[in-house]
């Protein structure tokens, strides 16, 4: 079994020299320690989401779809 969480950072992830291991990352308070397929949205702009796997060995897979932009008017 794998146990993972979704971190977000406000961090400039495309700054020159970052560092995403020494980075501010923040728990998503739902998405944390979890063993099984979830859901979840961040109401606020981030500039990074990252998944990581906190033990077990599998893989994890991690989708982001990003609100409002695009489409047709």
């Amino acid at each position: 079994t794998v146990s993972y969480t979704v971190q977000y950072t406000f961090d400039d992830v495309f700054a020159a020299g970052y560092n995403p291991a020494t980075g501010n990352w923040t728990d998503h308070p739902t998405l944390t320690a979890q063993t099984t397929t979830k859901d979840s949205n961040i109401a606020y702009p981030v500039r990074g989401i990252r998944l990581k796997q906190n033990s077990g060995s599998g893989t994890t897979t991690l989708t982001i779809i990003q609100a409002g932009g695009g489409g047709n008017a």
